[in-house]
């Protein structure tokens, strides 16, 4: 009998110390989270105060000031910010991501317009050099690219007020946070990927048309180096929906339970593959057809970018569909 209390006590102050254990590891986790918070928010109300200067730079830079040097480094400084707003809004999400039991659909729609917006900055690159090139030094109009860098300012405002929003929100939720269920964690990870999916597959396929029907057709389209910057444009454009799928494939790997889905999860994707079969054949079949005998840069390169953005956003919209009729 004594052995057996002693035994039952021994387990007693195990679990107890185990208990204490766990809570002092959530609460460093808690304050690490709260500062990476506190970071984000002073990243995210600098960018949204260097708008301002975006704004003047750009009426700078359109009436030809004599000060297009210290302008242009501000604007260069502006956009390091910006870079260290999206470094620390990704690890904020790999920190906090089963917060989005509670989250689910504001932490979705920031990384919809952080996605939008850190491409947008890559054409705000593309349209300042164009500006500078054709602009400043030849004297053309560049109509397009200047009503794309006001439109990407009113991108960058969108992501800055739901970025914002989404922070305070996760604070708040953080310390009256109890736990989840894994699956539900789970289902949220393949949630996530589907919209990512969406919204590069979206852009993609807009931006590829556009280059086949506008631009890649032209007669002023020439050189290599143009060629390989569209197709790294590309690249940017599919690399948050790669880098999402990767991490949910690592998520699922590294998941206890041996089933990774249930059966008709199962048949969602398999249908939704189908789908995009049917779906894109058609489509790349008028691509084909309106491409037919060109040698151009459009029929021979931009067929792939145009067929992987469309299997992207098909495969997504159909996938996140079936999803949210179950």
């Amino acid at each position: 009998m004594f052995f057996l209390l002693l035994k039952t006590n021994h387990g007693i102050v195990n679990i107890n110390h185990r208990f204490m254990e766990t809570s002092v590891k959530n609460t460093h986790q808690k304050k690490r989270i709260h500062n990476l918070s506190v970071l984000t928010l002073v990243l995210l109300v600098a960018s949204f105060l260097w708008l301002i200067y975006n704004v003047y730079a750009f009426n700078q830079i359109r009436q030809k000031a004599t000060n297009i040097d210290a302008i242009t480094i501000g604007l260069a400084f502006g956009y390091l910010v910006k870079g260290c707003l999206y470094l620390s809004l990704v690890i904020l999400f790999i920190k906090t991501f089963k917060y989005f039991v509670h989250l689910k659909f504001l932490g979705i729609l920031t990384i919809i317009t952080g996605i939008v917006s850190a491409i947008s900055v890559v054409f705000d690159f593309a349209a300042l050099s164009d500006i500078g090139h054709e602009y400043l030094e030849q004297g053309l109009e560049c109509f397009w690219e200047w009503t794309w860098l006001y439109i990407g300012l009113l991108i960058h405002v969108v992501f800055y007020v739901v970025g914002f929003l989404f922070v305070v929100k996760l604070e708040s939720r953080i310390n009256r946070f109890n736990g989840s269920k894994v699956s539900q964690i789970k289902e949220i990870y393949f949630e996530v990927v589907q919209y990512v999916g969406i919204v590069c597959g979206l852009v993609g396929t807009v931006f590829s048309v556009f280059i086949s029907f506008y631009i890649g057709n032209t007669k002023t389209f020439s050189g290599d180096w143009i060629i390989w910057l569209i197709l790294a444009y590309s690249a940017i454009i599919i690399v948050p929906y790669v880098m999402f799928v990767f991490y949910w494939l690592l998520k699922l790997t590294r998941s206890k339970e041996l089933a990774f889905y249930d059966e008709k999860q199962k048949n969602d994707l398999v249908l939704s593959g189908i789908t995009t079969l049917l779906v894109s054949i058609p489509l790349l079949t008028l691509f084909f057809i309106f491409n037919f005998g060109k040698t151009g840069f459009a029929a021979s390169t931009m067929w792939f970018p145009f067929y992987l953005f469309l299997i992207v956003l098909v495969f997504s919209v159909s996938a996140l569909y079936r999803y949210k009729k179950r």
